[in-house]
């Protein structure tokens, strides 16, 4: 943290919240003050407001902690001095391999295994690739197979860690077959294709979709949209039903054709009886003067 006393030469609050050193080299048409601002800046060694300044800026203002969010942000800086550190020492385990020719193979695995249960949550798949490749050229297959179900029994629940089709550094780097077929497992143990209603839910309040929401959506027939509007949403109902009809706007036929079992839902539902189709006139849907189908839900 620094403090900066205020006067013309200083920069005020605003002008540190805004400051990033690497964006501010890339401006046009400096300001002439502003210039001697940064210099202050860069005398202080910062490179970028985080949420801790932050933090610290709204102490300093209110002359209180409570409410300020720098309890939260030094926890996690602490938690990230931390994994450092550790990333460090699983680092430095690797130094009795690169740094000599000494024959000192039972240290080195013992001090691999060691610092690798210390480190677990913090090392990459890739790092445990590189180690269980050295492991298996040192004869040393049981060791390298504990270590990678230690991996996946401690962080399981990071379930998009295993994702090797979708991952692609993790899975462009990961080369032994055992983890490829466990990190297989594992994904596909946490992986849950949600339904209909989870995606249509979902897409009220977001502007996209994953891989997953897109194949279910593609896979849902018009019978099926039918039956998640027919459902009992409340007010929910209005905004799940326009998130749907989104597809219509899209040029792509996989797109246009999620939007057009969307509409024929409607204009079946619109078509059950006449105070439907007043509903679903709103919606764009104009089935007045067809035939009430007067059908059974599916």
């Amino acid at each position: 943290m620094f403090i900066i006393k205020k006067n013309e030469k200083n920069p005020d609050i605003q002008f540190v919240r805004d400051w990033n050193s690497y964006s501010w080299d890339m401006r046009p048409n400096k300001d002439p003050k502003h210039v001697e601002w940064a210099k202050v800046l860069d005398s202080y060694g910062l490179v970028q407001f985080d949420e801790f300044d932050n933090a610290i800026c709204k102490v300093m203002e209110r002359g209180y902690i409570e409410e300020t969010g720098l309890l939260d942000e030094a926890a996690k800086l602490d938690a990230q001095f931390n994994a450092d550190e550790l990333r460090n020492e699983f680092r430095a385990a690797w130094g009795l391999f690169h740094n000599t020719f000494v024959d000192n193979t039972v240290e080195l695995i013992r001090s691999w295994e060691e610092s690798f249960k210390r480190c677990v949550r913090h090392i990459s798949p890739s790092d445990l690739n590189a180690l269980v490749q050295c492991l298996r050229k040192l004869d040393n297959d049981g060791l390298a197979d504990k270590l990678i179900e230690l991996y996946i029994t401690t962080r399981g629940n990071e379930g998009n860690l295993f994702n090797l089709d979708e991952y692609s550094i993790c899975g462009g780097m990961i080369e032994d077959p055992k983890i490829r077929e466990r990190f297989r497992e594992q994904y596909a143990l946490k992986q849950q294709i949600p339904t209909l209603l989870e995606v249509a839910k979902a897409q009220v309040h977001k502007n996209g979709w994953s891989s997953t929401e897109l194949q279910v959506l593609k896979q849902a027939t018009e019978n099926d949209f039918y039956n998640l509007f027919k459902i009992e949403h409340g007010v929910e109902l209005k905004n799940i039903i326009y998130a749907c009809q989104r597809f219509q706007e899209f040029k792509e036929p996989e797109y246009l054709a999620i939007g057009e079992n969307v509409r024929k839902a409607l204009e079946r539902i619109g078509c059950e009886t006449p105070l439907n189709a007043l509903r679903v006139k709103k919606y764009g849907i104009n089935v007045e003067g067809s035939t009430l189908a007067g059908g059974k839900e599916a």
